[in-house]
């Protein structure tokens, strides 16, 4: 039975696509919605909305809210907020509180602010406000490197960061059957496309593992400014027949299903949620050891950690899984337990409603 709370909660992000924080965005609003908090979901697009809950759940999509020169999309934007009347409102990992600054001042409204992945120095004032504001605000992260790096790096106040783990709802993304040996096995990896998220090293590690292992395929599922540059590193290792692009899914957990092995090539990363979900997937992780990813993948046990920007080790460990079956099992059925008992959707949502009531506390 769901429990019903007096809570109303505005989370804003600016665009929802493929990556880590659209999958924060929509496992948060999941996560909370089926605890009993009204949720109105505040976005400038949108794309895999047919995840999201019905009941409790608002969504206004503002084109153009992304742009701080927009009036328009401005104006609405902060009038969606005043009609809302949110109890809290839950930046994650957004850009957009300028947009909004005026309202909590008026409102005297709390705010979170949800800090995903490492943040510039020079760009810290486009994430957080200024500490000395008039109203409530906290910060959640999730991973320890994290927040070290935000009170050491960012120099924001340690007493303001709170840990929590990520969720993810396991039924969604359910246990998949193991297949390799039966098709042409496939390595896929998902996230923006942008220099941190080592897309470059998966390619190496591609070329290299195709050496030996010539049927299999390579999935790299998201968008950004990189694209071009892996297409053409794509052209000139003569991967044509081996690597897929996907821009877009209406369902990561129907993306991930199609996979044999997850890859988490990044330079830096906060946690990787993608992981989280391929992981309750049970796919064998061949993750960089950076960041707070080896909380989620035990080396050994559950996946492969490899050094960052090392192309031979993750190429050695990927092929490692391909001819040895046995470990395939052995690691995706750990890694759903694993995700099962420590990232389950109800403690995440218990985690975040303890969140959200301790900022609307003045906590």
């Amino acid at each position: 039975m769901t429990i019903k709370h007096n809570l109303r909660v505005a989370i804003v992000i600016d665009n929802l696509s493929i990556g880590n924080i659209s999958t924060f965005a929509i496992n948060t609003a999941q996560a909370i919605v089926k605890a009993g908090v009204e949720v109105n979901l505040i976005c400038g697009r949108a794309k895999g909305l047919d995840r999201l809950p019905q009941n409790n759940m608002h969504i206004s999509i503002l084109p153009g809210i992304g742009n701080i020169l927009h009036f328009y999309s401005s104006h609405r934007a902060k009038k969606t907020l005043e009609d809302f009347k949110p109890t809290v409102v839950l930046y994650v990992h957004s850009k957009l509180f300028s947009k909004f600054k005026s309202i909590h001042k008026r409102h005297n409204i709390p705010a979170l602010f949800a800090l995903l992945n490492y943040i510039p120095q020079e760009e810290t004032r486009f994430y957080l406000p200024k500490q000395n504001l008039k109203f409530n605000y906290n910060i959640i992260t999730v991973s320890d490197s994290l927040r070290e790096s935000l009170v050491n790096d960012n120099r924001l106040p340690k007493e303001k960061i709170h840990f929590i783990n990520t969720g993810v709802d396991t039924e969604i993304f359910k246990l998949k059957k193991q297949v390799i040996g039966q098709t042409r096995p496939v390595i896929g990896t998902i996230g923006h496309l942008i220099p941190s998220k080592g897309h470059c090293f998966f390619l190496e590690a591609a070329k290299k593992t195709l050496e030996t292992h010539p049927e299999a395929i390579f999935i790299i599922a998201g968008q950004g400014d990189e694209k071009s540059r892996l297409k053409k590193m794509v052209a000139d290792f003569n991967l044509i027949d081996n690597v897929i692009f996907v821009d877009e899914t209406h369902s990561t957990a129907s993306l991930l299903h199609t996979f044999d092995i997850y890859v988490v090539p990044s330079t830096e990363e906060g946690l990787g949620f993608a992981i989280v979900e391929a992981m309750s997937c049970g796919l064998p992780v061949v993750a960089s050891d950076v960041g707070g990813i080896y909380t989620l993948v035990k080396d050994g046990e559950t996946g492969f950690l490899v050094p960052s920007k090392n192309s031979d080790i993750m190429a050695e460990k990927i092929c490692y899984l391909l001819t040895n079956k046995d470990v395939c099992e052995d690691f995706r059925i750990k890694a759903r337990e694993h995700i099962k008992r420590y990232h389950s959707l109800k403690s995440f949502a218990n985690l975040l409603i303890e969140e959200i009531e301790r900022v609307k506390n003045g906590e």
